[in-house]
């Protein structure tokens, strides 16, 4: 065997080398998004469920909630409970959208979660009022109550 012979084996190895090496990337790389997928849901997921047991497991917010939606006076302390899970809300919901739209997570939830908020602004005036203080960033606005805001 000549020398021509031996570069010429050396590069169709080095060929093949270099393909099953992109082939092995690029299915690592798929891995790799569908585990940060995965995590991102899990960890969406998790936060859902954080946010709602804290209402649901602790009868003062539960009562404030109750009392605000029968039109009751609130107490100050119930107010400043309300805003906060309220903004709390809205966080989850507004990351909730920030992952569906950068492609990190596949999710038809997103819309429900932002029709449920906007339910909850529109029917409590307290909420909208908060709301309005709140989220003061035009797109996020747009993003999380439409075209009018809150």
């Amino acid at each position: 065997m000549n020398w021509d012979a031996i570069g010429a084996l050396a590069e169709i190895t080095g060929s093949v080398a270099v393909f099953a090496t992109l082939v092995y990337l690029a299915v690592q790389v798929r891995h790799s998004a569908r585990s940060t997928e995965i995590n991102s849901a899990n960890l969406l997921s998790s936060t859902w469920s954080n946010f709602q047991s804290r209402m649901s497991q602790n009868e003062t917010p539960a009562r404030a909630l109750a009392k605000a939606y029968e039109g009751e006076r609130l107490e100050s302390f119930e107010v400043a409970m309300l805003g906060a899970w309220l903004l709390e809300y809205i966080e989850v919901v507004d990351n909730e959208i920030r992952l569906v739209e950068e492609g990190v997570i596949k999710s038809d939830l997103a819309e429900q979660s932002v029709l449920g908020l906007r339910n909850v602004v529109s029917e409590l005036p307290l909420f909208g009022a908060i709301s309005r203080k709140a989220v003061t960033h035009p797109e996020r606005r747009k993003r999380l109550f439409g075209e009018s805001g809150t």
